[in-house]
């Protein structure tokens, strides 16, 4: 047993894993129309929110492929992306700029200790498959409450599993989504 340390491995450790998750995504959303095909079946008037401008905060962001494609379309609308992986908020900076895209703040933060400032800042909230991620799941959505404005909108899409293994059986990929589960979700969550 590891004493006096971190109980697994941080982002450092899979150094193309963000890149391999974001071009996956990518090559998705662009299939579903994303974003404004998904923002307009959300609700809640989310799409004509954000086309008169809200303010958008979008927790895990990893290399932010889902955040940039939302404020390229949205342009009145204010976003703030975070992630714990210092390298990929850093490279988001670098790509936004590339993109010309200056209606998004990337900082470094954790899901679960949400800035203070951020108290009741936000009209929507979207999260996108990070969830799973977390050592505290619960923790964090306590947190997302706290950061939400009244009447608030909060999406969260994540990974199509079941904790029933024999249902998960009966999807081919669910051994690799088993596999990446284990060897990096859980280890980067705990690190």
């Amino acid at each position: 047993i590891k004493k006096g340390g971190p109980l697994c491995v941080g982002y450092s450790v899979f150094p193309n894993f963000q890149a391999c998750m974001a071009d996956i995504n990518y090559h998705t959303n662009k299939k579903q129309n994303f974003p404004e095909g998904f923002m307009k079946i959300v609700g809640d008037g989310v799409h004509d929110a954000l086309e008169r401008g809200i303010t958008v905060l979008e927790p895990g962001c990893g290399r932010g492929r889902h955040v940039m494609d939302v404020a390229q379309r949205y342009p009145n609308s204010s976003f703030t992306a975070f992630d714990i992986d210092e390298e990929a908020i850093e490279l988001n900076k670098v790509d936004a700029e590339r993109l010309g895209i200056n209606n998004i703040s990337f900082v470094t933060g954790d899901f679960c200790n949400m800035k203070p400032e951020w108290t009741n800042r936000f009209d929507y909230v979207m999260i996108y498959d990070c969830m799973h991620d977390l050592p505290q799941p619960a923790l964090a959505m306590k947190g997302l409450k706290g950061v939400l404005r009244e009447n608030g909108v909060v999406t969260m899409l994540d990974i199509d599993a079941s904790s029933d293994m024999v249902a998960q059986t009966k999807k081919p990929i669910s051994t690799l989504l088993y596999n990446i589960s284990l060897h990096h979700c859980m280890s980067v969550s705990l690190s």
